[in-house]
């Protein structure tokens, strides 16, 4: 999977890891309807195959190092639980073939810690997409740096 830096905000994006079954869990809990007379909830798991998306699935995961998929971009309030704003059906893709952990990527620092109490994997570190990008790729000293 992968997450791409942004010219901006990068450091108000963060990548959490999600206990799978408690992720689902808390999704299929939410209550908050969004104008709809009933809740917009994720399938059940054994109805996820059914999603109108699912068919191309397997060929987007397929690709790997070559073409990583993107996290799942989501949101998250204790009163409202877990939105999405893309990746509904990856997140399905992963909840169905059993990953027992996955990143998603949340904006907003306490939507992000929120989250990542409530069903983030504690051997992961909650971080922003700065913070990450710095870690893999430290700036370089420039050429005339340091020949004075």
């Amino acid at each position: 999977m992968r997450v791409d830096r942004t010219n901006f905000g990068n450091e108000n994006q963060f990548v959490v890891f999600v206990r799978a079954s408690d992720f689902y869990a808390i999704w299929r809990a939410v209550e908050y309807t969004k104008g709809r007379e009933e809740p917009d909830r994720p399938p059940e798991l054994s109805r996820i195959p059914l999603d109108r998306k699912w068919g191309w699935q397997a060929k987007c995961w397929a690709e790997g190092k070559s073409n990583p998929v993107p996290l799942a971009n989501v949101t998250y309030h204790p009163d409202y639980g877990i939105g999405f704003n893309d990746g509904i059906t990856r997140t399905l893709w992963l909840l169905h073939n059993k990953a027992p952990i996955f990143p998603v990527l949340v904006r907003g620092q306490d939507s992000a810690f929120g989250l990542h109490e409530t069903v983030g994997d504690s051997d992961m570190a909650c971080e922003s997409l700065e913070q990450l990008f710095v870690d893999f790729y430290p700036p370089q000293k420039s050429a005339t740096e340091g020949t004075r």
